[in-house]
């Protein structure tokens, strides 16, 4: 067995350090505390810079590999019988959160019906920044034990600080597990195939430095720190794979869906445009899914060859008339078929990212479908023009939009 290095071994002893006093310290504490550990191993929010640090990346590969595994048996611990019965038995989510476990992770559902205030934040991509920002906004360290954060994924790609933002995002969802929850995002995501060649999910666009996003950044960087296999790609991928999905909220009013991207096709199977067409504009046009967990457990793949799952992380509302793309992976749903998910599976509303708006929040299907971006007007984003954005829900049903302030 490799032995860990000497700085790898320290940065583990202070995160477990910090785990046996953590709720003991003043919010001014903790957050110096939580600085100190994502700062040392002295990584610039520089993406190139990191590259080049090789003494560094040595130790900082050992601390991040120990922290996805952390995060990985958090995950797969919170996974329970109880809201395993309830998931596969019904399609009422008042049922559902009725009796559910708080924080529970199961079939890759996350339930939670006991804090008073959500959080619910969109996408960060590579952008520290904007992590921070978002932290500061939310007061988290003052309210880190009462309220509960959900990022909606996309947490790699295209802003400058790749492994700075995963870092920090690992220690808060590892030191206060029971207050952040993490959703897979399309971008949150890749494999490698037998001959050990990079898959993507996505395509990165030909004007596009392909280092600028995180599983050939990796790549690169394992090259130079000549790993004979690229263990870190492998472990953040294997992460990504087992990241919830869905979020499922309670409120006094109804409950609310947090997911990445939206809803799934409102019919499965071969079927030709017209017929599809005729389909999306009828009540029961999601009468294939037969419990709420049918949204991540259902094999059968849909006309273009995609499983539900991606189609959750790669849907958008339909503006308008616009084309829906049906054999598309990144397809349009329509109105109708957002009120007839609501209605199937008892729902108020649901919260998404995946797209990019200069306001940070839009609001879609008479305001059912709302979008949120939480990246931007910071030196590590790559969205210069956006004002990010995150959504306050309180356990009354009250719904705020808080723009992100800048203290970085």
């Amino acid at each position: 067995m490799a032995q860990i290095p000497v700085q790898a071994n320290i940065a583990i002893n202070n995160f477990e350090a910090l785990k046996c006093v953590y709720k003991s310290l003043s919010s001014n504490e903790l957050r110096e505390r939580v600085n100190v550990l994502i700062d040392q191993f002295g990584f610039k929010a520089d993406n190139d810079a990191v590259l080049n640090e090789s003494k560094s990346l040595q130790e900082a590969y050992d601390y991040h590999l120990y922290l996805i595994q952390l995060n990985n048996a958090i995950i797969e611990g919170k996974s329970s019988s109880s809201n395993k019965r309830l998931l596969n038995e019904h399609c009422n989510t008042e049922l559902i959160l009725k009796t559910a476990i708080h924080g529970d992770c199961t079939d890759k559902i996350v339930t939670l019906n006991g804090s008073s205030q959500y959080f619910i934040i969109g996408d960060i991509h590579s952008d520290i920044e904007s992590l921070i920002n978002i932290l500061e906004t939310t007061h988290f360290y003052d309210n880190c034990f009462e309220h509960h954060w959900i990022f909606m994924g996309d947490y790699v790609d295209r802003g400058t600080a790749h492994l700075k933002t995963t870092e920090l995002l690992l220690v808060i969802a590892n030191l206060f597990s029971d207050h952040v929850t993490l959703l897979r995002g399309n971008h949150d995501g890749g494999k490698l195939d037998h001959e050990g060649q990079l898959k993507l999910p996505y395509r990165i666009p030909d004007q596009d430095n392909p280092l600028d996003y995180f599983p050939p950044y990796l790549l690169e960087l394992e090259k130079k720190m000549l790993q004979s296999e690229p263990k870190l790609l492998c472990s953040y991928l294997d992460w990504f794979d087992k990241l919830p999905y869905l979020g499922l909220i309670k409120t006094n009013i109804g409950n609310f869906l947090c997911v990445h991207g939206g809803l799934p096709k409102p019919y499965f199977g071969q079927i030709d445009v017209v017929e599809f067409l005729e389909k999306i504009n009828v009540g029961d046009a999601y009468d294939y899914l037969h419990s709420f967990s049918d949204l991540t457990q259902y094999k059968t793949l849909d006309n273009g060859g995609a499983a539900i799952v991606e189609q959750l992380i790669w849907s958008d509302p339909q503006r308008g008339d616009e084309e829906i793309k049906f054999l598309n992976k990144r397809f349009k749903f329509r109105a109708s078929s957002t009120d007839a998910f609501l209605r199937k599976f008892k729902l108020k509303g649901i919260f998404r990212g995946h797209e990019v708006f200069n306001k940070g929040v839009e609001k879609f299907h008479e305001d059912q479908v709302v979008s949120v971006f939480s990246s931007g007007s910071t030196e590590t984003t790559a969205y210069g023009q956006v004002q990010p954005a995150l959504i306050r829900l309180a356990t009354t049903g009250e719904i705020e939009t808080i723009k992100i302030k800048m203290y970085k």
